[in-house]
């Protein structure tokens, strides 16, 4: 089983006019087109069963709509989603509560789209929030390619807030933080959070990944890709040509003495995702891509 963490689609009118637009402001060049259609034929050319969108709601007047369109993705053809919410959105606390009985499973922050620091107070509070309501939240972590001068969620702010978010499901994308994997080291390596894989391999040096990927909990470790420049395939074999395997996991748990190997691996699942959604097929699993 494969499930990609860390993907986004937009509705077939904006797709184009979003796409180009991140392309313009971060430089870079997506392998797909944003449309739902677009990565479920990208999934199945990969091998990935199942993906999970990410939207992000850069300005409080797009959460409604874009939780609307969350909501008519969600659980369809493999496919899941998460919700988006602004910190600043008036009514965010209903908000929540409306994608939680739709079904979804949490909610992605963007620091850098939003406009505020991760451990601004709006911010820890809505993930408090989340928090109460059982959501997870996957945040953006490190430098953004569209902003690289102002950087809103650093492993520093991070291992800040951590004593406030004490029982959160609380994934961080991009290994932590892009760009600031040295801190990533130094801070949040074995504290109690999920790291995605996204936008690193092929970016960062392999021996870093490894050691970050043998040193926090193997179980909290999850496979994410970024559509853009490596189609999903190359990242996989990216990921593959590490050469770490999962049968080194329980060796890897003898160095790393917060974690024991789950006893029904590799088909543990994510908790909350296990508890919402009630399926056998979504993994919790880095590895994953190991067991097809």
């Amino acid at each position: 089983m494969v499930i990609d963490f860390h993907t986004h689609i937009f509705p077939d009118a904006l797709a184009a006019r979003a796409i180009g637009g991140l392309e313009q402001s971060g430089n870079v060049k997506s392998v797909l087109s944003g449309r739902r259609e677009d990565l479920l034929a990208s999934m199945k050319r990969a091998g990935v069963d199942y993906s999970l969108n990410l939207p992000i709601a850069s300005r409080p007047k797009q959460v409604e709509s874009i939780n609307s369109f969350a909501i008519s993705v969600n659980g369809r053809d493999g496919l899941f989603s998460l919700g988006g919410i602004h910190p600043l959105y008036e009514n965010y606390r209903e908000e929540l509560k409306r994608i939680r009985a739709a079904g979804l499973i949490g909610v992605k922050l963007h620091p850098d789209f939003q406009g505020l620091f991760i451990d601004d107070e709006p911010m820890v509070e809505l993930m408090e929030a989340c928090r109460d309501l059982g959501l997870l939240v996957l945040v953006h972590g490190g430098m953004d390619v569209s902003f690289p001068h102002c950087h809103h969620c650093t492993p520093e702010r991070i291992a800040r807030i951590l004593p406030r978010l004490e029982g959160l499901t609380l994934v961080l994308a991009h290994l932590g933080g892009y760009n600031y994997l040295d801190d990533v080291e130094r801070l949040l390596v074995g504290k109690d959070l999920y790291l995605d894989t996204s936008f690193t391999l092929g970016r960062f040096g392999r021996e870093q990944i490894l050691r970050i990927i043998r040193n926090h909990r193997p179980d909290r470790l999850l496979l994410g890709n970024i559509l853009v420049e490596l189609p999903t395939t190359s990242s996989m074999s990216s990921f593959l040509s590490m050469r770490y395997r999962f049968t080194d996991w329980s060796r890897l748990a003898l160095r790393n003495r917060q974690s024991r190997p789950p006893p029904n691996w590799p088909s543990a699942f994510l908790p909350v995702l296990e508890k919402r959604m009630r399926s056998s097929a979504i993994s919790s699993s880095l590895y994953s891509p190991m067991y097809r």
